[in-house]
């Protein structure tokens, strides 16, 4: 799963004045961009606040197993149903302190901390 936004070859046409069009890609290009660059399957996703996301993707959402760690450090591993938190997981937290549990959306009912001995 990989899609990079770049002009393509079928947007290159010619402006009143002759030679190729420049500055960014057409609405109608990043439609088809966007159309082709379905996330599905596992693959990486970074934010440029920082955070990041590994695990599978279906339809262009965190869906199934995956890891989301927050730009602070904190870490969420377990499984999302379309973009949210949803059942057994572990969180560990920005100083490292491990917690487990059962995460609704942004709820942890229950949340346990690991203990290591």
């Amino acid at each position: 799963m990989s899609c990079s936004l770049r002009r393509l070859p079928q947007d290159t046409g010619q402006r009143g004045g002759g030679g190729p069009r420049c500055g960014t890609p057409s609405a109608e290009a990043l439609l088809r961009w966007a159309a082709a660059c379905t996330m599905n399957g596992r693959g990486r996703l970074e934010h440029p606040s920082g955070a990041v996301y590994e695990g599978k993707f279906k339809d262009n959402m965190f869906h199934g197993v995956g890891t989301y760690t927050f730009p602070n450090g904190a870490k969420y591993i377990g499984p999302f149903n379309e973009n949210k938190l949803e059942g057994e997981g572990e969180f560990i937290d920005e100083k490292g302190v491990e917690w487990s549990g059962t995460f609704h959306h942004t709820a942890a009912v229950g949340l346990k901390q690991k203990l290591k001995m």
